[in-house]
Order: structure tokens, then sequence, then C-alpha cells
């Protein structure tokens, strides 16, 4: 039998593969849709803050989708949902992701290295990068280093997610400055309005929208072009209709 959620109080989402219980493995050992049925608050507010971040796209417009890191479906679902969506690939890594993916086929599903595969340079309208973890330092010159090539397709919309946020800006401020050559950076607001000039300097794009997830992730959108930041706070406590098992 499937078990069915519900994302922002209107979209249906089905687990298509077995839970099994994973309470006994370590922490890193755990899968993602152990994750999503244990810590349904984090899960609930990420679909709030997502929702948030493309709201304010034309829907009468069609967008063709690319996502790299697609977990299990949760945000390929809101983006059906909440886009006219013309073409829409997801992939993950993980094989079980993936069996959760390609169990619904309002996708096509493949299952590849997201970091990759951000270099085949494919054309889409809106790419989404859902990092398990990054920063700045991850996107210049760690795991994410190719993060870049997603914008030479020129794409209308990238979407990303940041955990910088993790820790306090007092821990890791100094070397995320350096990255970003700027001055002591006293929050995470500078923080995302210095990675923005970055960001334009680069590749001519800029971010938009930041939403934070209470205190451990960002989740970005940057378009072509110089812009204002706008921002908005997403409390774990304030968001616990995003993400609902039935």
């Amino acid at each position: 039998m499937k078990q069915k959620a519900i994302i922002c109080n209107k979209y249906d989402f089905y687990i298509n593969v077995p839970l099994k219980d994973e309470s006994q493995r370590k922490k890193n050992d755990q899968s993602y849709l152990h994750f999503i049925t244990t810590r349904q608050d984090l899960v609930s507010a990420k679909c709030n803050a997502t929702k948030w971040l493309l709201e304010d796209l034309n829907i009468n417009e069609q967008y063709s989708v690319r996502e790299y890191f697609a977990g299990v479906g949760i945000q390929s679902t809101l983006l059906q949902n909440m886009l006219n969506v013309s073409k829409h690939k997801v992939s993950d890594i993980d094989k079980n992701c993936y069996n959760q993916l390609k169990a619904d086929t309002r996708w096509t599903s493949f299952k590849l290295d997201g970091h990759k595969a951000i270099l085949e340079n494919e054309s889409y309208d809106i790419k989404m990068l859902d990092f398990p973890h990054s920063s700045i330092i991850h996107l210049k010159r760690g795991k994410w280093s190719n993060f870049l090539a997603s914008f030479i397709s020129k794409p209308k919309i990238v979407c990303w997610t940041d955990t910088s946020m993790t820790y306090s800006i007092k821990v890791h401020g100094t070397n995320y400055s350096k990255e970003l050559n700027t001055a002591q950076l006293k929050n995470f607001s500078e923080y995302f309005q210095a990675m923005s000039i970055w960001l334009y300097q680069n590749v001519g794009y800029s971010i938009q929208k930041v939403a934070y997830r209470g205190k451990n992730a960002g989740y970005v959108k940057a378009i072509k072009g110089k812009h204002n930041l706008i921002e908005k706070k997403f409390e774990i406590k304030d968001n616990l209709d995003g993400f609902i098992l039935c």
C-alpha cells in the first residue's frame, strides 16, 4: 500500500517504494526516505520555503525543468503542481531515490551523479540543485565546484540549497569573506548579498530570493541581471503544514 502525504495543504504525494525501519542505523547511513518520515518538520518547512521561492512565476508560461538532486520527488511534485511544466527531467544517484522517482510518469527519471551531470550543459528553463550540504567554499573549490556550469545554457532560473547556516557566521564567516573577496560578514543576509555580487561578476546572474529554513538552510533563487535580494524566514515551528503524512 502506498503511503500518502499532502504538500503545502494542497498537493498529493505518494511514497511508491517499501519503507524500512532504519532507526538502528547510524544517522549518516539512513536513507532520505527514512528522513522524510522521521523529520517531517524540516521537510515541511522546506516545502513552504520552496513554494514561496517560485510562487512569483507566471503560471500561464511553460517551463522546462531539470532537477539534479531530486531525492524522492517531493520538490518535483511541488513543481508539477505549481507550474505549467512542458518537460521535466529528474535524477538522483541513490538507488532507492531513483526507484521512487521512476514510479511517477510525470517526469523522466535517471540514476545519475548530479555533480557530473551539471557539466552536460543541458538546456532547461529552470535548474534545481538541491545540494545535501553546501556553502560558497563548496561552490568555488569544493564538492560542488561544477556549480557555475549550470548557467552556461542561460536558464531563466537556477535554484540551489545552501547549508552554511548550520554553523554560526562567527565560525566560518572569515573563510566565506575571503572566498567572496569582501569585508567581514556579520550575518547571513550579508553572506548572500556578497554571494549575489560574486555570481553576477562571474555569470551575469544575481540572487533574487533567499528562503531561510529555520537556522540550518537557505533556499536560493538566481535570475539573469542584477537584482535586490528579497529574504523570508520559515521557522520550523510555524511551518508544520508543508508536508503531512496521512
